[in-house]
C-alpha cells in the first residue's frame, strides 16, 4: 500500500513541477533600458515599480538610466506595460529586449 502511496505521490509531483515548468515557458521577460530626465531617475523608479507586470528596476550609469525586467503571459501585454512605462513622467526614450 505504502508503494502505491509513494507512486501515486510521485505521479501528482511530477505533473505539478511539468505544469509548472509549462507556465514558465509561456511567460514572456523583457528588459527595458529607458533614459530618464535629469533628477527625476527615483521619481520614475517610485512610478514604474506601482506598474503590474513590472518585476525589478534598477537605477544605472552610463547610456541607460534605468534597467527594468518585465514579466507577462504575452506580447499584447507587454506591449501594454511598455505603453505605461512610457507615459511615466520623466521617462524620455525606450528600448526593449526581450528574451526567448
Amino acid at each position: 500500500m505504502s508503494v502505491l502511496i509513494n507512486f501515486i505521490t510521485t505521479a501528482k509531483v511530477k505533473r505539478a513541477v511539468e505544469s509548472e515548468r509549462r507556465e514558465t515557458l509561456r511567460r514572456v521577460v523583457a528588459f527595458v533600458l529607458a533614459t530618464i530626465r535629469t533628477g527625476k531617475e527615483y521619481d520614475v523608479v517610485e512610478e514604474v515599480r506601482k506598474i503590474e507586470g513590472v518585476k525589478e528596476v534598477f537605477i544605472t550609469y552610463g547610456v541607460w538610466d534605468a534597467l527594468i525586467r518585465v514579466e507577462v503571459s504575452s506580447l499584447s501585454e507587454l506591449d501594454k506595460v511598455v505603453t505605461q512605462i512610457r507615459g511615466v513622467e520623466g521617462v524620455e526614450y525606450t528600448t526593449t529586449l526581450v528574451g526567448v
